[in-house]
């Protein structure tokens, strides 16, 4: 399987040189990773473990319904240090209570 994405990885590099002219160097594909950039602060992100943690362990232990799957969402946020709406909306907590 991971050959199919670096075959068509290699072909949309081809096709972008042919049509923009350009080619993707290492230093445009990296910039690909500051969309990931981590946004999250510890303390937030220790929180969002231990509470996506908790409502992930009712399927478990709790009542038989699909809302422990919400608990998957913050987990997995707290875990990679990364949440989407906090970047659409520029927000980031990493730097609270650092002096600037």
């Amino acid at each position: 399987m991971f050959w199919h994405m670096t075959v068509c990885m290699q072909l949309l590099y081809s096709l972008n040189e042919k049509m923009c002219g350009e080619s993707l160097t290492t230093n445009k594909i990296r910039t690909k990773g500051a969309l990931m950039k981590k946004n999250i602060h510890n303390i937030e992100r220790l929180a969002r473990i231990i509470l996506g943690g908790f409502l992930a362990s009712l399927a478990f232990w709790g009542p038989a319904n699909p809302w422990f799957l919400l608990g998957l969402i913050p987990l997995f946020t707290g875990l990679i240090g990364w949440c989407p709406p906090y970047a659409l909306l520029g927000i980031n907590t990493c730097n609270l209570g650092k002096p600037e």
